[in-house]
């Protein structure tokens, strides 16, 4: 469906009803959601482009859709999705009208999110635009603060470009080496170590949960699959502050050994995990928060001692109890009276992963994946993955997925945008893995105990309305030893395919199902059309809401495909199927990462025969196209011969300084070589030989 590229947003007051067939007649200036005087009109441009976020109808504008009865408690919660959805399209529509690409004669085909190479913790929202009167198709990009990119400035900036029509590549996975220093082991309570005092803290009532299971049940009919909320909100009416040396809860008490920690209580009965969120957090050098388990010290997470970059806090990782302390170590030599600590609310999990009686467990037609050995290995590159969302703690699924570079090991993950869409969202992320049973249908463990990473970084996501639901992340932590990285492909997929998807349905252990690729024609499909996503109809298991995200296999090359957005496929229905975003449409969104440019080394000073003074210092500087978390080697030759090591390992950040030892001999035929570390073969040095003196 198309709306009116010539109609600005015009809502009127009026009641929504939720409607659930969606239908579509032409020839109207309208978009109808309703019936008679009960229903809400609403002119919508929407970027002035094919309308695919209520229905995927190709038809000329205008045109309308009309939703047969639902029910008022999910009118509420469609409504509220539905406008948020709509909301966001007025700003882009004034931007490109603005810079010259009015929906007249411009039709949007993608919109997208990506990091920004050329400013840090920045975002750049790209628009795939095709003229209407023809002519090919190109790229623009908006900065933060609404400049305009073109392709060129978009390149000189630092990204790479788009390759829409690249032909499909291949990956295959591969198990993490992480060595065993990299998975640095949480830190102990101070307060269990040293047998100090926990005094005072904050007390929540009991949380009524009717309402909130009522708004959870509303959601998942209004949705269908998606996110699945474990946790809400819950404000702190006492709010715990320190500033000042001062402490609203709690006091100050010395350390044996040195230093002064200050700790307070946080209880929310009935919790079966609590997340707390620091709304201030600024200490001293070597001071730090950590939150742990007021029953069970050696459950602790931190060291926490800054907030989050975007200024809207920073929120710890869950600890699964309803009574959690936090505490704040300050070193011997540093004051209390510096820092800065605010706690202003919690999430409190009201369902427990897996276990417990007020979970939503997994319907008995999934398969456990321990049952099945040929997947024993991709399977543990698969996490269920916690975030915190508008709406509390939600839980999907996603999956570590591997690059083409064999000298790096970069912890990309791969979910739904549903789940995670935004940079705060990233950093709120915590990843659990391998929970999982250890036998076929054996016991599970809990979630408490099995590895976590927490936190990432959002590098590329499109939304369902006009790409391919998906969300690529960089943990910021590396996983544990045995996860896996799968594999991919971009190449196209045949109708009936073997499919396999692996996942956690409704938060509990992973589960497995299968499928094949198909072509069925039911309300889904409408929705989200088929040059965009795969259907997969399941022959064995199904998926269900906190699936969503997860990794759809090719069942003979284990290669993902796809990553769940949601359908109608549950254990009790007729239509079990799904709908996976199609990798190989997000590709070119995710390529620069997954396949980056061979890895490259170029000096760039000294690069063409300067004179450089002994005894004096210089930046050397040189560029590469690989990791800078790498490391190079940088050393010193002179007519072919090498002189001395300058570096023997630092940063491949492209910069070094470089004092000149004045014992160095004086005259020409000097060069600079900066090798990689992890492939001495890759090296470059200057173009032309400099001399000291």
């Amino acid at each position: 469906m198309v709306a009116n590229p010539r109609r600005r947003r015009e809502i009127p007051d009026a009641f929504l009803i939720w409607y659930d067939v969606f239908t579509c007649w032409e020839g109207q200036d309208r978009v109808v959601f309703g019936n008679g005087p009960l229903g809400f009109v609403m002119h919508e441009t929407f970027l002035g482009r094919d309308f695919p976020s209520i229905a995927g109808f190709a038809s000329q504008p205008p045109a309308v859709v009309y939703l047969p009865l639902m029910g008022s408690i999910r009118g509420v919660v469609a409504a509220a999705f539905l406008l948020a959805l709509l909301s966001q399209s007025a700003p882009a529509e004034d931007f490109l009208q603005a810079a010259g690409f009015p929906s007249s004669s411009y039709q949007v085909l993608n919109v997208w999110t990506e990091a920004d190479p050329g400013s840090a913790d920045a975002y750049l929202t790209g628009y795939r635009l095709s003229p209407r009167t023809g002519g090919p198709s190109f790229d623009l990009y908006r900065t933060s603060y609404g400049e305009l990119l073109d392709a060129p400035a978009a390149a000189a900036r630092g990204l790479s470009p788009k390759l829409w029509d690249a032909p499909g590549k291949s990956t295959y996975g591969e198990p993490a080496t992480v060595s065993p220093e990299e998975s640095r082991a949480a830190p102990k309570a101070l307060t269990a170590l040293k047998s100090l005092t926990i005094s005072g803290g904050a007390m929540l009532p009991e949380l009524d949960l009717n309402p909130v299971l009522a708004e959870d049940a509303a959601r998942t009919e209004a949705m269908g699959k998606g996110p699945e909320r474990i946790g809400v909100f819950r404000d702190l009416d006492d709010i715990i502050h320190l500033e000042g040396g001062q402490a609203s809860h709690g006091f100050w008490q010395d350390v044996p050994g040195g230093g002064t920690l200050w700790s307070a209580a946080i209880l929310s009965p009935d919790a079966s995990g609590i997340r707390v969120h620091f709304a201030q957090l600024d200490l001293p050098p070597g001071a730090y928060a950590q939150v742990y388990h007021a029953l069970d010290s050696g459950e602790v997470s931190g060291p926490y001692t800054a907030a989050a970059p975007d200024s809207t806090g920073l929120w710890a990782a869950t600890c699964f109890t309803d009574t959690a302390v936090v505490e704040c170590f300050v070193p011997e030599g540093e004051s209390p009276e510096d820092c800065l600590l605010t706690i202003d609310r919690i999430v409190h999990n009201y369902i427990s992963l897996g276990s417990n009686s007020k979970a939503k467990s997994a319907g008995t037609c999934n398969n456990d994946v321990t049952c099945y050995s040929g997947w024993s290995s991709a399977s543990k590159g698969v996490g269920g993955i916690g975030s915190i969302g508008d709406t509390g703690s939600l839980f999907c699924t996603g999956c570590l997925i591997a690059d083409t570079d064999t000298h790096s090991e970069i912890p990309y993950f791969l979910t739904a945008n549903h789940c995670i869409s935004s940079a705060s969202d990233a950093s709120t992320a915590e990843v659990y893995w391998f929970y999982q049973t250890s036998s076929c249908n054996g016991s599970a463990p809990s979630p408490a105990y099995v590895p976590r990473t927490s936190g990432a970084t959002l590098l590329s996501t499109a939304d369902a309305s006009t790409g391919t639901d998906f969300c690529l992340l960089r943990l910021n932590a590396p996983p544990p030893i045995g996860a896996v990285y799968n594999g991919w492909t971009s190449l196209p997929v045949n109708l009936g395919t073997g499919t396999t998807v692996v996942h956690h349905p409704s938060g509990d252990f992973k589960r497995i199902s299968f499928g094949v690729t198909s072509n069925v024609g039911e309300t889904y499909r409408s929705i989200r059309p088929s040059d965009r996503y795969h259907q997969s109809s399941w022959t064995s298991g199904t998926t269900e809401p906190g699936s969503s995200g997860s990794p759809l296999f090719i069942t003979t090359s284990l290669q993902i495909i796809g990553q769940l957005w949601g359908g109608p496929g549950s254990c009790s229905t007729s239509t079990n199927l799904d709908y996976f975003g199609r990798f190989d449409k997000s590709y070119p969104l995710m390529a620069s990462y997954l396949d980056p440019a061979p890895p490259s080394i170029k000096v760039k000073r000294p690069n063409t025969g300067p004179t450089w003074p002994l005894g004096g210092r210089k930046g050397i500087r040189w560029v590469s196209s690989w990791n800078a978390s790498e490391r190079v080697r940088i050393e010193l030759w002179r007519n072919g011969s090498m002189v001395r090591v300058l570096k023997p390992r630092t940063l491949n950040d492209g910069r070094a300084a470089w004092y000149i030892d004045p014992s160095l001999p004086a005259g020409g035929g000097y060069v600079i070589r900066i090798i990689s570390k992890s492939d001495p073969a890759l090296y470059d040095e200057s173009d032309v030989p400099f001399s000291l003196q």
